[in-house]
């Protein structure tokens, strides 16, 4: 291989890892979400079908 194809493999190879790695972190630093929006759980549905003209 040449010089430049292995730094650009290094380089996707870091940014493909380190992502993955900041993904944990900030999932381990904040599991769960402290307050959702309203309008999730425990809203009925009112059976109405919205149709749109396309």
């Amino acid at each position: 291989m040449t010089p430049s194809a292995l730094i650009l493999m290094v380089i996707s190879i870091l940014i493909l890892w380190g992502g993955l790695i900041a993904a944990i972190v900030a999932l381990r630093l904040r599991p769960e979400v402290d307050a959702y929006p309203p309008g999730g759980e425990g809203t009925e549905h009112t059976g109405v079908i919205i149709e749109h003209d396309t």
